[in-house]
This record gives C-alpha cells, structure tokens and sequence, in this order.
C-alpha cells in the first residue's frame, strides 16, 4: 500500500482550487466581456443616436414649437403679452395644461404641431385657435386650449388621451376639435407612454366601461384591449390594473443604474429610431418609393379606427362633450399617397359618424392651396426633395384656424357656456 506523500496532497489541492477559479472564470467570462462590448459600443453610438425623431431624419425645414418663438416674434402677429402667453403654454403645457374655467381638447397628428419653413411669427393651428378665442373672449374668461396631439397619432391613442383628459371631476373637457387623418388609420400602434395612460385606474376603469357597453363596435373594442393586454405583457400592470410600490421602485432603480453604467441602455429609443430612419431611406432607394407613392389603407386598421372614433363619439355624448372633427387638409397635387377610393370612403365614413351622433363636421380636404405647401430639402436622406403631403407653412395653419373658429366657432362656444 502506498502512501501519498504531502508534496501530492498540495498539489492536488492547488489543482483543485484552480480548477474551481478556472470554471468561475469560464461562467462568467461571457457575461463581463457583454458588457464590456455593450459599454464600448454605447461610447461609438451615443453621438450617432443624438438626434430628435420628431424633426423628420433633421429636416430642418420642419420646426415643432416650444414656446418660446411665440413670446420672441408676438409683436411680428401683433400679438398682446396676455396673447402670447396662451399661445406659448399650448405646446410647453401640452395634456398637462391646467386653469380654472372651461376647456377645449385640441388632438391631431404632427400636422397640427409642426411647421415647414417656419418664418417669424408663424403658429400652429391650435395656437391659432387659442388667440382667436381670446380675442373673442371680451371679459377675460379665456377657454384654455389643451394640445393633446402627438407625431403619427392614432386612433386608440387618440382615445386613451381623450379619457385621460377628462379624466378629473374638476377640469372637465366641454369640447373636442379632432384633425382626423386618413394616413394615420394604417395602423393601431399604441406607444409606452400611452399605455401608462392606460394603466391609471381612473382612466382603465373608463375604458373598461366603455368597452363593455359597446359590443356592437368589436373592432374597435379589440384594438383599445389589445393596447392594454400590450401593457400587461410588459409587466406594468397587476392584478388590480396598478403598479406595486415595490415594483415601480425597482424597475426605476435598475433603469436608473443601465442608463447611467452603459450608454447603450439610455439610448435604445433614439437607436431604433435611427436604424428605423436607415432602413427606410434604404428600401425608398431600392424600391423607389417616394412621397407620392400610393398607401392603401388596410381593411382592418380601418374599420376598427371608424369604430374607435364612434367610440369616442358615443363616449362624449354621456360626458355632454361638444365635438368638432375635421378631416386633415390634403395637398392637392398628384400622384398622391391618399388613394382617391379611400379618401371618399373615409370623408363619407366620417360624415355618417357626425350626423348621427350631432358632431360638426368640417372637411378640409381641399383647404389648404398647394402654394402654402411646400418639398424636402435636397439634403434629406430619406426624401431627396419629393413633396411633403403630411405638413404645410405658417400660412397654412393660420387658415385653418380661422376656418374651424368661422365655421364651429358658435358651437365651440355655447359648450363653453
């Protein structure tokens, strides 16, 4: 029988412990060279990611406003300093804009937000709205403008922001201006910060209700449930349809420490939108699709949009909400993306839903002359200087609104009574 000497013993134990090091290292050799790589990559493409997605792939002809335009060209629209405020706290407030006395909802899509070539002084239309009822208003009681529109607006979207904005007992909407637009019912897509709309009790508990009432409108019933089974799926709302405590700390805290350790983390957003930008410049290229490329809209999405709009209609007249939609202004040159069939279809359509709930109808189809629209800049890398048929100039916009407060201005403003 042999004995194992001490110098076998040590070393069969060091090769054991380095064995059980090596295997440490092996399992988490993969994980730490990740985030290395993920740390690298989001240090290359922070710089590439930093742009604004709402400008259009940095079309600089096509400026959104912030508020502060307003207060540094008022006197170029001689506009009061009182003026000027409002106009300017319609985009900086947004949804959250808050004041005593009645309220108008202004929802569109980025039509109604932005500007192409904008000139000194020019404002949108809902600002355009909001100085001519103060100019109306002779005793100072100025209804506040809410702006509830988002780029690329959809219908659910349209309908989560229209509940969640009257949502409180205390600041009531009285009226509803809807810029619908045909373009925007090719699809149903409901953002993140939408769904968090969604999710808040209050307004969920309407939703439900309205749902649940209306099963004549399957289609449109569908598509509100699937925006929020879309929030359930993603872990945010629990069994009573709110977020834990412990949950919201924790998602916080980890989103907090990924943003702020790896770049990659806090720029995921404005990543996809870059590469999204990318792809689409490339299949134009190959495919050649321009502006004016014709885009049907899908049966689907359109049925349930036609729906979700009589939703809307239906939910407001519980809620004594006066209503005002008026169809987008369509620049009046062809080829055109709007096929003819569907632009009848959806201006009968809409006309039919405003009729038979006492909506006012308004189509302004053909509003807007094609000398107040305007192209793409040469330099855009995804339109090459083709037409722009989603948004027109100050002038355009100006129009509009004078257009809207002629023709619905007496109904807009018994609501407010």
């Amino acid at each position: 029988m042999q004995i194992p000497s001490h110098t076998s013993v040590g070393t069969s134990e060091f090769e054991g412990r380095t064995n059980r090091i090596l295997r440490i290292v092996t399992r988490l050799y993969v994980p730490i060279v990740t985030l290395i790589i993920i740390a690298l990559i989001g240090s290359w493409a922070e710089p590439w990611a930093n742009f604004d997605p709402l400008t259009v792939a940095q079309n600089g002809r096509l400026k959104f406003q912030s508020g502060d335009e307003v207060l540094a060209a008022k006197e170029t629209n001689r506009l009061s300093p009182a003026e000027a405020r409002l106009a300017a706290d319609v985009v900086r407030e947004g949804l959250n804009r808050t004041g005593v006395g009645p309220r108008i909802l202004f929802m569109g899509d980025s039509q109604t937000m932005a500007i192409m070539d904008r000139q000194p002084g020019d404002l949108t239309t809902p600002q355009w709205v909001q100085v001519i009822l103060a100019r109306e208003e002779a005793d100072g009681h100025t209804p506040l403008l809410v702006l509830g529109s988002l780029p690329n607006l959809s219908m659910p979207e349209f309908l989560v922001r229209l509940i969640a904005a009257n949502d409180s007992p205390n600041e009531r909407v009285n009226a509803v201006i809807l810029c619908v637009t045909l373009r925007q019912w090719r699809g149903l897509v409901v953002r993140p910060s939408e769904l968090k709309l969604a999710q808040q009790a209050r307004v969920e508990a309407d939703i439900r209700r309205l749902i649940a009432t209306n099963p004549d409108l399957a289609d449109g019933d569908a598509a509100i449930v699937g925006a929020l089974r879309a929030a359930r799926a993603e872990g945010s709302v629990g069994s009573g349809g709110v977020r834990t405590r412990f949950a919201d700390r924790a998602e916080y805290a980890l989103d907090a420490w990924f943003n702020s350790h790896l770049p990659l983390f806090g720029i995921r957003s404005q990543l996809r939108a870059r590469i999204g930008l990318l792809f689409t410049s490339w299949r134009n290229q190959i495919f050649h699709i321009t502006t004016a490329s014709p885009r049907p809209v899908p049966a689907n999405t359109y049925r349930a949009s036609l729906q979700i709009v009589e939703l809307a209609l239906r939910y407001a007249r519980t809620r004594h909400i006066t209503m005002v939609l008026y169809l987008s202004p369509v620049r009046p040159i062809q080829p055109n993306p709007d096929i003819p069939e569907d632009l009848a279809r959806f201006r009968t359509d809409v006309t039919r839903l405003c009729e038979s709930y006492n909506a006012v109808y308004l189509d302004y189809t053909n509003l807007v002359p094609e000398k107040l629209w305007t192209n793409y800049p040469l330099s855009d890398p995804t339109t090459f200087g083709e037409p722009d048929f989603a948004h027109f100039t100050g002038p355009g916009h100006k129009l509009a609104a004078q257009r809207i407060m002629s023709d619905a201005g007496e109904k807009i403003g018994s609501a407010m009574r």
